[in-house]
């Protein structure tokens, strides 16, 4: 009998270890807080308008590596930029002791000297987030010259058909901007 006990424990140990390692291969959530320590870091940065599309993988227990995109002003120079990137992944490494490598900082352009495309900005703002479910909106790109408007969407998990609020969403879009091709990315909330 005594055996037989051990056996079990030894099979559920094993079992137990392996459901926690797939659950790492196969993509669980990062640490809630250690995701909401990331944003801060990167949110604090001068030149970083918003934190968005934050990825986070293991490496093992005290190691991830991940990305991260923030929106910056459309007169930030390019070593304006690859100097705010530096900064943030500095930061980022510094503030969560060494646990956290961005190995890239994205960018989405903001808007800031075109009054039209902060107006439009503005408008899909509002009808895009007056939808129930709908997380976040942002990398929102007015490109006049081309008629191109473009952003990405982050509707909840939770929703019943987030490809139903996608299709709505991008049919108000560009029901309201008939003259421009609207392309909208249907985005994940991959940290929390």
């Amino acid at each position: 009998m005594g055996g037989a006990a051990i056996s079990v424990v030894i099979v559920k140990s094993g079992l137990d270890m392996l459901r926690d390692t797939l659950s790492q291969i196969l993509g669980e959530r990062a640490d809630a807080d250690l995701a909401q320590e990331v944003r801060r870091i990167v949110s604090a940065d001068p030149d970083a308008n918003g934190v968005y599309d934050l990825v986070l993988h293991s490496y093992g227990p005290e190691q991830l590596v991940g990305s991260v995109h923030t929106e910056v002003a459309d007169t930030l120079r390019a070593d304006c930029i690859d100097e705010m990137t530096r900064r943030i992944q500095h930061a980022v490494y510094a503030g969560t002791n060494g646990r956290v490598i961005l190995a890239a900082v994205g960018i989405y352009l903001r808007n800031t000297s075109d009054d039209v495309a902060m107006r439009m900005r503005s408008e899909v703002t509002h009808m895009v987030m007056a939808h129930d479910g709908v997380i976040q909106m942002h990398g929102f790109h007015v490109d006049e010259k081309n008629r191109l408007l473009g952003f990405d969407v982050i509707p909840d998990f939770a929703l019943p058909d987030r490809q139903a609020t996608y299709r709505q969403i991008v049919g108000e879009v560009q029901a309201a901007y008939p003259d421009y091709s609207v392309s909208v990315t249907l985005d994940v909330d991959a940290a929390d």
